[in-house]
């Protein structure tokens, strides 16, 4: 009879989170506007990682993010926010309160200037606090940066 206790909560998980592919299901309005953890994004934020490592938001379209599409252009950057040299860069969206991320993460490609990368269109399918955890793999390491903004309906 465990599974049929256990059933019910995955149909609740499964109902709080939407449903995409049918345009007729929509997810309630979620007001994190003013959340503490959502940062305020704008093009020309800066995240750093704890060694100091960071990420600079060069453009983002459309900019606040919205539910669906984003395109970025982010830029690696140094201590001192100069452009760094990395040999690769991944992207994990994740919702924390919810415990998922992305069906589709997105795929960086390298841009013209050091350590420029575009990465999308990438699909913040819901509303809520949105985390992006940045891997920046760097001749001094690995840096781990993270963006927290909120996507309202």
């Amino acid at each position: 009879m465990i599974v049929l206790r256990v059933l019910p909560i995955a149909a609740a998980l499964a109902f709080a989170c939407g449903d995409k592919s049918d345009p007729g299901v929509t997810d309630a309005h979620a007001d994190c506007s003013q959340d503490p953890r959502a940062q305020e994004f704008v093009p020309g934020m800066h995240v750093a990682a704890p060694d100091g490592v960071g990420l600079l938001l060069v453009s983002a379209a459309p900019a606040p993010p919205v539910r669906f599409e984003n395109t970025w252009t982010v830029q690696a950057v140094d201590a001192e926010q100069n452009p760094l040299a990395v040999t690769s860069l991944s992207i994990e969206p994740f919702m924390p309160d919810h415990g998922h991320g992305t069906p589709q993460p997105p795929e960086p490609v390298a841009g013209g200037d050091v350590g420029s990368f575009e990465m999308g269109p990438f699909d913040l399918w819901m509303p809520g606090v949105w985390q992006l955890h940045v891997t920046m793999e760097h001749e001094g390491g690995t840096s781990v940066a993270t963006l927290t903004f909120c996507i309202e309906e």
